[in-house]
C-alpha cells in the first residue's frame, strides 16, 4: 500500500495525489510518505496493531466497507483491553489484601505503537482512606537512568560521542578524575552495563549520615562523584557485572559537559517538552507538587 514499487501507473497517481494532501505534510520538511507511514501505523495501532491486517483484507474481502471493519475491530480491541485493565486490577487488589502494602499503579504499553492501559488499587497513604488513583504521581527511582541513557544515546547519533569512547575524553580534566577506580581505561559502554568495576558510592554509610543530617543539600555533579574517589576497583572494566548509581552520575557528567547545560535541563529540553510528559519532573527537592508518599 505505501511502497511505490508496488503500484501500477495509476496506482502512483492515486498515492501522488494521497501524499500530498495537507493532512500528511510533515513538519520540517518530512516526507510525505514517512508521514502517511506514521499514520497508518498509528491507525492500525488503535485497532490492536499489523496483527488486525489480515482480519481487515478478509473483511473487504467478503463486501464489508474498509471504515465498518476498522470500526469493529476498534471497538473490539478497546473491549479487549479493559477486560484486561480489570483482570490486572483484580490480581494486583488480590497481592495488595495478601501483602499489605498501601498501594500500586501499574501501566504498560503494547508493541507498533498500540496504546497500553494502566490501573491503581489501594490508598494513597498508609493508614489512609483516600483511594490511589492512576493518574497520581509516584516516584520513578531508577526508571530516571533511562532518561540518562536515552540523552547519552542521542548524542551518539548526532555524532558527539560514541558508546566504546574512553570516560577520560569527557571528564578526565574534572578535579579528581585520577583518583576515580579505573579512571583511564573504563567506557561509557561499561558505565551503561554497569561492568566498569566502580564501586556504588550511595552503599557508604558515610554519604547516608550526611543526607540525614542535611536532608535538602543540593548535590553539584563532582561532589556526587567524589565520593567514589580512592576506592579500589571492584574489578577490571568489563569483566565483572556490579550495579552502581555512580555509572550513570559519571554518565550525566558526559552530557552535561558535551551540552553545557545541567543534566536535568538536557533531560527536559530533549526528551519531557518535546515528548509533552507532562507529569515528569526531577526529584531534586524533598518536597514535589502532587506527589503521593512511597514506601
Amino acid at each position: 500500500f505505501l511502497d511505490p514499487a508496488a503500484l501500477g501507473e495509476s496506482g502512483l497517481d492515486d498515492l501522488t495525489r494521497y501524499a500530498t494532501h495537507e493532512a500528511f505534510s510533515g513538519d520540517g520538511g518530512e516526507d510525505a510518505l514517512v508521514v502517511a507511514k506514521r499514520e497508518v501505523t498509528r491507525w492500525l495501532a488503535l485497532a490492536g496493531g499489523p496483527a488486525v491486517v489480515p482480519s481487515l483484507l478478509a473483511a473487504v474481502a467478503k463486501g464489508e466497507s474498509f471504515a465498518t471493519a476498522y470500526a469493529r475491530l476498534e471497538q473490539s480491541g478497546q473491549q479487549a483491553e479493559e477486560d484486561l485493565a480489570e483482570r490486572v486490577r483484580a490480581h494486583f487488589e488480590a497481592l495488595r489484601i495478601e501483602q499489605g502494602f498501601p498501594g500500586l499503579q501499574f501501566g504498560w504499553a503494547w508493541a507498533h505503537g498500540r496504546p497500553g492501559g494502566s490501573i491503581a488499587v489501594g490508598v494513597r497513604e498508609r493508614g489512609g482512606s483516600e483511594a490511589l488513583l492512576r493518574d497520581d504521581r509516584m516516584l520513578w527511582g531508577s526508571v530516571g537512568k533511562t532518561f540518562v541513557a536515552a540523552v547519552v544515546l542521542q548524542l551518539v547519533a548526532e555524532g558527539k560521542l560514541k558508546l566504546d569512547d574512553r570516560l577520560a575524553e569527557y571528564i578526565g580534566a574534572m578535579e579528581g578524575f585520577a583518583r576515580l577506580p579505573n579512571a583511564e581505561t573504563v567506557t561509557l559502554r561499561q558505565l551503561f552495563t554497569h561492568r566498569s568495576g566502580i564501586p556504588d558510592h550511595v552503599r557508604k554509610s558515610e554519604l547516608w549520615e550526611v543526607l540525614r543530617n542535611d536532608p535538602d543539600k543540593v548535590w553539584p555533579t563532582e561532589e556526587l562523584i567524589s565520593w567514589a574517589l580512592d576506592d579500589a576497583p571492584l574489578s577490571a572494566p568489563g569483566t565483572q557485572y556490579d550495579y552502581a548509581d555512580t555509572n550513570f552520575v559519571l554518565l550525566g557528567a558526559v552530557v552535561e559537559k558535551l551540552t553545557g547545560a545541567g543534566l536535568f535541563d538536557a533531560v527536559r529540553t530533549r526528551l519531557v517538552e518535546p515528548y509533552h510528559l507532562r507529569n515528569t519532573a526531577p526529584s531534586d527537592r524533598r518536597r514535589l507538587p502532587a506527589l503521593v508518599q512511597g514506601y
